[in-house]
């Protein structure tokens, strides 16, 4: 429970420990939030509405909310974090999905957004910067990321802008070339003039 006279950071359905992204889908009505310190996403349904102390309806990255997975820091699979940052919702072939920066682990976590809040798939779909889900390697390459921060979607243009930020760069993925898969290499970089330099 929140502690009303007192810092709260959690774990739990209330309290954040240094949240360091915030997106609203305004189809769903869903505030997302991305808590750094506690390695987890967490959703609000809006349709509840928001009050001092609301409490969240949904969290990814955690077994729940009053789980802090830290081992996971070391550990990297398609259900954890280690410090998400920013965040970024898109839709591809009619698909919604989340996107989102998990910067210690220099990789794009994909979530499908599609069937409803009850039905968010607390496992991720894709990931793009990375082979696999268990690779967290530093690469400055056309297919790889070092410590992404912030994204942004272009639904006009099916275009998701990644911030790479330890790469000085933006990596570009145009999915109206190629389609969405795990390892996807770029199609453009801004920043630099080649994608392996940095």
């Amino acid at each position: 429970e929140m502690a009303t006279n007192d810092r709260n950071n959690g774990p739990n359905d209330v309290g954040l420990d240094s949240p360091t992204g915030v997106i609203y889908d305004e189809d769903e009505n869903w505030l997302i939030v991305s808590d750094y310190n506690k390695q987890r996403i967490v959703v609000y349904d809006r349709d509840d509405g928001i009050g001092q102390y609301y409490r969240a309806d949904k969290v990814l990255g955690q077994n729940d909310f009053f789980a802090w997975e830290t081992s996971g820091l070391n550990t990297p699979v398609n259900n954890n974090f280690a410090r998400p940052e920013g965040m970024a919702i898109g839709t591809i072939s009619g698909v919604k999905y989340l996107f989102v920066a998990d910067s210690t682990y220099n990789r794009v976590l994909v979530f499908n957004l599609s069937d409803g809040l009850d039905a968010v798939s607390e496992t991720a779909v894709y990931v793009l910067g990375q082979v696999d889900f268990t690779s967290m390697a530093v690469a400055t390459t056309q297919a790889g990321l070092s410590a992404p921060v912030d994204l942004a979607f272009d639904d006009i243009n099916d275009i998701l802008y990644i911030a790479d930020a330890d790469n000085y760069r933006v990596v570009v993925h145009d999915f109206g070339v190629a389609g969405l898969e795990d390892g996807r290499m770029a199609d453009n970089v801004l920043g630099q003039s080649s994608f392996d330099t940095a």
